[in-house]
C-alpha cells in the first residue's frame, strides 16, 4: 500500500490494512456513506478545536515540572463520573467473578 493515500481512498486503505492485520472485513457495500459531508465536518471541527486545549497543556509543561502540572490536572479530574458510568459493569464483575 502506498504511503501517500488520497482523502478519497482513506477508508478503502483503512479496511485493507485492517483486513490484512486483524483479519476483519468491511461489512458495508457502500464505503462512501461513511465519509459523508456531515461526518467530515464533525471530524474537522473536533480536530481543529482540540488544538487550543492541547497547546494550553503543553505550554504549562514548558515552564513547570511535570509533577506540578499533573498535580494541577489531577485536582480537576474526579472519578465519580467514571465510577457511575461503570457501576453496572463493576457490580456484574463482583457478582460473577
Amino acid at each position: 500500500m502506498p504511503a501517500n493515500v488520497s482523502v478519497a481512498e482513506m477508508n478503502k486503505a483503512f479496511w485493507e490494512i485492517r483486513s490484512r492485520i486483524q483479519r476483519i472485513e468491511n461489512t458495508s457495500d457502500n464505503d462512501d456513506d461513511l465519509w459523508s459531508d456531515h461526518i467530515s465536518a464533525l471530524l474537522k471541527y473536533h480536530t481543529v478545536n482540540f488544538i487550543p486545549y492541547l497547546q494550553k497543556f503543553l505550554k504549562k509543561g514548558g515552564n513547570q515540572f511535570n509533577s506540578i502540572v499533573i498535580d494541577d490536572l489531577d485536582q480537576l479530574i474526579q472519578e465519580n463520573a467514571l465510577l457511575d458510568y461503570y457501576r453496572p459493569l463493576i457490580e456484574w464483575l463482583e457478582q460473577n467473578i
